[in-house]
């Protein structure tokens, strides 16, 4: 695991307007950054890859995130 390209995505997705991050799970090994977890609205998960391939030093996203049931 890398923790400083995990940290560096979680800043990236604070700073990220209209992402609620909350129950996102980040997993650096490499140059590749998994993300797990679920987002309240679908339109969150394109904004959290864009905030994880901003992170420099990233080459691959992998984008296992889902849309938490029951919220509108």
């Amino acid at each position: 695991m890398n923790w400083k390209t995990e940290n560096d995505v979680r800043k990236a997705m604070r700073s990220t307007n209209g992402l609620d991050a909350t129950n996102i799970r980040i997993v650096a090994s490499g140059a590749q950054i998994s993300l797990d977890g679920t987002v309240p609205y679908v339109d969150q998960i394109q904004l959290a890859q864009a905030a994880a391939r901003s992170v420099a030093g990233s080459k691959s996203i992998v984008n296992n995130l889902t849309v938490r049931l029951g919220r509108r």
